[in-house]
């Protein structure tokens, strides 16, 4: 419906343009889930309007906060937008709510992560990490961060002499 369409655009003005890109995302990430798991595409598209409502610094922050938002808003029953009809996520029960918010909310931590890593000069570990969420198409697939730090391994200690008891 028109009512659809004009509150998508309003939106999106409202987030500086950057709604529609960052729903998509969300979109294809969701696709990639077991079928059981998904959420309706319009679901996700409708409560993407009530979570982000202003242009974010860039798109890794914008991401961050559309995350972060609908594991909150996926808690509440949502309307149709245009009135017709009974909420568009009528047939989400209380469990599915939750696990919609549990994944929603490993996402967002993968991409606090991988936001500090690129604040950290670590591009090719943000990127991969990145990757890992959102598969084909994210354009690169960065590398994993080898851990530079010493491994100590228990029991490999030297003997400090034997033990009197």
């Amino acid at each position: 419906p028109r009512v659809h369409e004009a509150k998508s655009v309003a939106a999106n003005e409202a987030a500086g343009s950057e709604l529609k890109p960052l729903t998509k995302a969300v979109k294809h990430w969701n696709r990639q889930l077991p079928k059981a798991e998904r959420l309706r595409s319009f679901h996700i598209e409708i409560m993407a309007w009530d979570v982000l409502r202003s242009k974010h610094e860039n798109r890794g922050s914008g991401l961050l906060a559309l995350y972060r938002g609908l594991a909150t808003r996926v808690l509440t029953a949502t309307a149709d937008p245009a009135g017709l009809g009974p909420d568009i996520d009528a047939d989400v029960g209380a469990k599915a709510r939750l696990d919609a918010q549990r994944r929603f909310t490993a996402v967002a931590d993968k991409i606090q992560e991988a936001l500090s890593l690129a604040a950290e000069g670590k591009t090719e570990a943000a990127h991969y990490r990145l990757y890992q969420v959102f598969k084909d198409p994210y354009p690169e697939k960065g590398k994993a961060e080898l851990n530079s730090r010493p491994r100590i391994v228990v029991g490999a200690a030297p003997d400090s002499g034997p033990r009197h008891g």
